[in-house]
């Protein structure tokens, strides 16, 4: 094989890679981090709400990866599907779609939420969606703040605006772009290394 045929093979086997990679990351990835010790020593709900109108694009969320201090009880309505222990799903299909988990705050929750989200592919129409999540008591009302402490609002067309109040949680992309840096000086140095 000529030189050049085996520069034009590696050429055409990286891009099948990065174009197979590419709808791997269409889905927008967050590691989100409670600290609950404010709350030491109280129980209550892990709360995640899925809202969209009718006529918004599907989301699909699937949250995993939990840590924390939590029970085996916990309530789901709407399109929700799977627990804690393993992958939660839930999607925007009815008007109300939400998951609590029993939880014994004092510690810190952790989990990662993956959002598959049809708005933010090129669809620039229709009404957006917004997954929250919030501490609640026992008789559903907000605990330790007046609101959502984590809200990801998805509007067709736009980028996701990403919040959290602070007292309680941080929220980070992932991968960081710290990460893809990272990767990428890693490929140059392995490149450069086969070169020499």
């Amino acid at each position: 094989m000529s030189m050049l045929n085996k520069l034009t093979a590696r050429l055409l086997l990286t891009l099948s890679l990065v174009c197979g990679a590419a709808p791997v990351m269409a889905a927008e990835v967050y590691h989100v981090t409670i600290d609950t010790s404010a709350l030491a020593g109280t129980d209550g709900y892990l709360d995640f709400l899925l809202l969209g109108l009718s006529n918004a694009a599907p989301v699909q969320t699937q949250l995993s990866n939990f840590s924390g201090d939590y029970t085996a009880s916990s309530f789901a309505l709407g399109d929700t599907s799977g627990d804690i222990h393993s992958v939660l799903s839930i999607a925007n299909s009815g008007a109300w779609n939400e998951y609590g988990q029993w939880t014994h705050f004092g510690g810190t929750l952790s989990f990662d939420i993956s959002i598959n989200n049809s708005a933010s592919s090129g669809a620039s129409s229709g009404a957006g969606t917004t997954l929250s999540i919030a501490l609640l008591d026992a008789g559903l009302y907000y605990l330790g703040s007046s609101g959502d402490i984590v809200t990801i609002a998805l509007q067709p067309g736009s980028a996701s605006i990403v919040s959290a109040d602070g007292a309680y949680a941080t929220i980070s992309a992932v991968p960081e772009p710290a990460a893809w840096l990272l990767l990428g000086a890693g490929l140059l140095l392995i490149g450069l290394r086969r070169r020499l």
